[in-house]
């Protein structure tokens, strides 16, 4: 499904990713590779987003029933993650024309018991999150991006 009838992805990227079927690099290597490219003291390399994931939720430790809000539109998985942690998953729509929560709606469901934002960046898209990121700023909220469908991570540093 094509929501925007645009995938975010270079031709280089998509090259590279083709290429790398074929000619995979060793595993221990690309993620010392994907560690240091992101950050040379705190970037750790995960199986997956949501073991990544995981492993965020238990350092942070938040308080029981802390919530977290969610893009309404994630893999089912996601949500089982927070709630296994004793934490309330709180969905977010997501605006049609952009495919990705705003700001507006985003506020609307901060609490004071909220403790993070957790923004999917859908069907390859790769969203302008500045005002997404000032409002966590603003709230001391932490923001967390689940680059899983983003298509050209390594053009895209995120919002650290």
């Amino acid at each position: 499904m094509w929501s925007r009838k645009r995938i975010d992805i270079t031709w280089t990227s998509l090259f590279a990713a083709c290429w790398s079927t074929f000619v995979p690099p060793g595993g221990s290597q690309a993620g010392r590779r994907a560690e240091s490219a992101l950050s040379e003291t705190d970037a750790i390399a995960c199986l997956s987003v949501r073991s990544g994931f995981d492993l965020l939720l238990t350092e942070r430790q938040f308080p029981a029933g802390s919530e977290i809000l969610m893009s309404a539109i994630t893999i089912p998985d996601m949500p089982r993650i927070v709630a296994s942690h004793g934490l309330v998953a709180v969905p977010v729509d997501i605006c049609p024309s952009t495919m990705s929560v705003d700001c507006e709606r985003i506020r609307s469901h901060i609490t004071p018991e909220t403790k993070a934002i957790v923004v999917a960046h859908l069907f390859g898209t790769i969203p302008d999150l500045d005002p997404v990121a000032a409002l966590a700023r603003q709230h001391n909220l932490l923001l967390i991006e689940d680059c899983a469908q983003a298509l050209d991570g390594r053009r895209y540093p995120g919002h650290p």
